[in-house]
């Protein structure tokens, strides 16, 4: 491999992405749509396929790691429930 080789961005496709960020394909494309995600590319057609930078998908999962941890650390320490509490009327 050449130094330019390693240096070219990755692309990768949706459901790649989708891996990298726990998502299903459509939940990525929903990504797209809202502006979060931004595709490198697209394929031919109306509906064509959407191909990202692996970079670009790595920082957005690094992120929505860290807003779930935060949301976790602020809500404090959760009793786990058994669903067999009982009922108060």
């Amino acid at each position: 491999m050449t130094v330019e080789e390693s240096t070219r961005p990755v692309i990768i496709g949706a459901v790649e992405a989708g891996r990298i960020l726990k998502l299903n394909r459509n939940s990525v494309t929903r990504l797209v749509k809202e502006d979060k995600l931004t595709p490198a590319g697209r394929g031919e057609g109306l509906k064509g396929p959407m191909f990202f930078y692996k970079a670009d998908v790595e920082v957005l999962a690094a992120e929505r790691r860290a807003a779930l941890l935060r949301r976790l650390t602020a809500a404090g320490p959760q009793t786990p429930r058994s669903g067999r509490e009982p009922v108060t009327s």
